[in-house]
Order: C-alpha cells, then structure tokens, then sequence
C-alpha cells in the first residue's frame, strides 16, 4: 500500500502525467487514463485485501477474500508494468525534453526520501524482500 500507492504512483499522478499532458499526450482515451483507472483498481484491491485482513479472527471467509484480492492485485500490477515499460515511459520519451526528464528525476528523488506512514523508502523495500523470502515463487 505504502510503496506502490504513497510513492510509485503517487509519483506518476503528481508529477509524470502532468508533464505528459503538458507535451501533448491526453488524460482521457489514452495511455494516462489507462493508467489512472488500473490505479483505482488497485486501491480497490488493496482495501479489500486490508478488510480481509482485519477479519482473519472474525470472519471464516476472510482468508478466502484476502488471497483472492492478493490474486487480483498481482495480475494488475504484472500488466500495469507492461504497459508502463512498453506504451507509457515510451511515449514519454518521445515528448520529453532531457530537461523534463532531469527535472521529474529530481522531484522523483524528492518523493523518494519522504516517509511513508513513518517508514522510508528503504524500509518498506526491506519489508517487501522479507516478504519474498516468507512467499518464494509468489
């Protein structure tokens, strides 16, 4: 929730895609909007997989409903990153000037050092490598 949501696309909404939009890439029938939408889709699925997880104890079908949003979310994100990798960074590059790009680095750097509900960057890596190593081949 933290990485992907706080710093990943929050860095794309709020910085990337205005600059897109600026260079002649639409928000609407396009690849931003594409991405906005698979966006709320995975808060969707991340609010569901934090409900399922808070009724663990309570709530007999509640591991049922925490895997199969967990199921749902790896999927988007597989196909979120193929888009991103393969239509939008490379449009991207095609409209953007080096001095955009120097520009969105340094405000991505920026974004990068903040914290996340008290955790940084770093940390929540460390979380997402300890996860690895509990879930291998997930």
């Amino acid at each position: 929730r933290l990485f992907a949501d706080a710093c990943h696309h929050a860095k794309e909404e709020d910085l990337l895609f205005p600059v897109l939009e600026a260079r002649g890439i639409p928000r609407e029938g396009g690849p931003i909007g594409v991405m906005l939408e698979e966006h709320r889709m995975a808060r969707g699925f991340i609010a569901e997989m934090a409900d399922a997880l808070g009724a663990l104890d309570s709530d007999a079908d509640a591991s049922a409903r925490l895997l199969g949003a967990a199921d749902n979310y790896l999927a988007l994100l597989r196909g979120h990153i193929m888009k991103e990798d393969n239509v939008l960074f490379q449009m991207g590059d095609q409209v953007m000037s080096n001095e955009d790009q120097a520009e969105l680095k340094l405000k991505f750097c920026d974004v990068g050092c903040r914290s996340f509900d008290g955790k940084t960057r770093e940390e929540l890596e460390a979380i997402a490598d300890e996860l690895e190593r509990q879930w291998p081949g997930n």
